[in-house]
C-alpha cells in the first residue's frame, strides 16, 4: 500500500506571486494588520518544517522512498525546470521551496501537484473578482476545486509505486481532498499537522 502525507499549508506573501500585491492588500483588511499575518504563516511554517523531521521524512533512507508533490506547481513539470524553480523561491524566501529542496537532497523525487488547465480557470475566476471585473461563482469554484482534487490525487496514485509515500504540500482550502471516495482503500493517510 501506498501512504499519502497531507499537510495543509497557508502560502506566504512571496509565494502568492503575481497575486502578491492582491495578497497583500487581503491581509491589510483584517484587524490584526498583515505583519500579524506574516507572522502567523512563518509559525505555520516552522510547524511544518517539524512536523515533515517528526515523521523522519529528513532521513534518507525515508526520503529515497519519498516522492513530494507541490501546490501550484504544473504536474510534469520537467524536473531541472521545477528545482531551477525552487532554488529561486527558496532565495525570495518561500519555505515549502526550501523544505522541498532539502528534501530533494536526502534523495525525494519531486512533482508539481496541479492539473493547469483546472488551476488556470479557478485562478482566472478569481483574478477577475478581486479586480471587481465578475462576482465569485461559489458553485463554479466549488465544482473545480472537486475536480483539482481528484485530479491531483490521480496523479499523485500514478506516480508513487506501492510501498512508497507521497507528501502533499497543499493549500489549506483543499481539505476536501481527504474525503475523495477510495482514497482511504488506495492510501494509508497522515495528517501529522491537522486537516
Amino acid at each position: 500500500m501506498k501512504a499519502l502525507v497531507y499537510i495543509p499549508v497557508f502560502h506566504t506573501v512571496e509565494e502568492m506571486g503575481p497575486l502578491d500585491d492582491y495578497a497583500g492588500e487581503g491581509l491589510e483588511q483584517y484587524k490584526e494588520g498583515k505583519d500579524w499575518w506574516v507572522e502567523k504563516i512563518a509559525h505555520l511554517w516552522v510547524l511544518i518544517e517539524n512536523g515533515i523531521r517528526d515523521l523522519g521524512l529528513f532521513d534518507p533512507k525515508m526520503a529515497s522512498k519519498l516522492y513530494v508533490f507541490l501546490d501550484t506547481i504544473r504536474y510534469g513539470t520537467d524536473p531541472e525546470k521545477l528545482k531551477e524553480f525552487l532554488e529561486k523561491s527558496s532565495k525570495e524566501n518561500s519555505p515549502m521551496a526550501s523544505i522541498a529542496l532539502e528534501l530533494q537532497s536526502q534523495g525525494a523525487t519531486l512533482s508539481g501537484a496541479e492539473d493547469w488547465d483546472i488551476m488556470q480557470s479557478i485562478s482566472d475566476v478569481v483574478r477577475r473578482c478581486i479586480k471587481e471585473e465578475e462576482e465569485l461563482d461559489i458553485d463554479f469554484i466549488t465544482s473545480k476545486t472537486e475536480a483539482r482534487n481528484l485530479a491531483i490525487i490521480e496523479n499523485i496514485d500514478k506516480i508513487v509505486p506501492d510501498g512508497c509515500m507521497a507528501l502533499l504540500l497543499l493549500g489549506m482550502e483543499h481539505n476536501g481532498i481527504l474525503e475523495i471516495e477510495g482514497l482511504h482503500q488506495r492510501f494509508k493517510v497522515v495528517t501529522p499537522i491537522g486537516e
